[in-house]
């Protein structure tokens, strides 16, 4: 596959910190609206910045399937912290989502950028999820059944 250039609107270098401590606070916060407000916080002072794919950031095809938990925020993720569907979360015009991952594969922390939806945290894992498969998080059984099963692309980013 052509080397491609993708645009994210968040550092690479801090995004692992920024992960980690958005998942800290959201876990520590309850109501979604201060949720919203601390994550734009963390996030607005982050400036656009270019991932040149190359043998270290490779694309890899997974079977990905789409579920929805009914309501958000009532779950918690494999590492405890609160689950967040596509669409609720985003850094400009990126969505930050959970996705539920073999471990053996992608680790758990795992930061993923998923081609055409945005970037998907392994925070979660499925006893029926093997090798590479994911499960994407969306907001509704809806959108789950819209999406449905779908091979995609990914790049680990960390």
């Amino acid at each position: 596959m052509k080397n491609h250039q993708i645009h994210i609107s968040i550092s690479m270098i801090l995004i692992g910190i920024c992960v980690i401590i958005i998942m800290m606070l959201l876990n520590e916060l309850q109501d979604r609206d201060k949720q919203i407000l601390m994550f734009q916080k963390i996030t607005n002072d982050y400036s656009t910045f270019v991932i040149n794919t190359s043998r270290k950031n490779e694309w890899i095809k997974v079977r990905a399937t789409g579920y929805s938990i009914g309501k958000p925020y009532n779950q918690l993720t494999a590492l405890g912290n609160p689950v967040i569907s596509k669409g609720f979360l985003k850094i400009g015009n990126i969505d930050v989502f959970t996705v539920a991952a073999d471990p053996e594969i992608f680790s758990l922390g795992t930061i993923l950028y998923i081609d055409s939806l945005g970037i998907g945290i392994v925070d979660d894992i499925g006893p029926a999820i093997q090798k590479y498969e994911l499960d994407i998080v969306f907001n509704s059984i809806t959108e789950a059944k819209l999406w449905g099963v779908k091979m995609i692309n990914v790049m680990r980013l960390q």
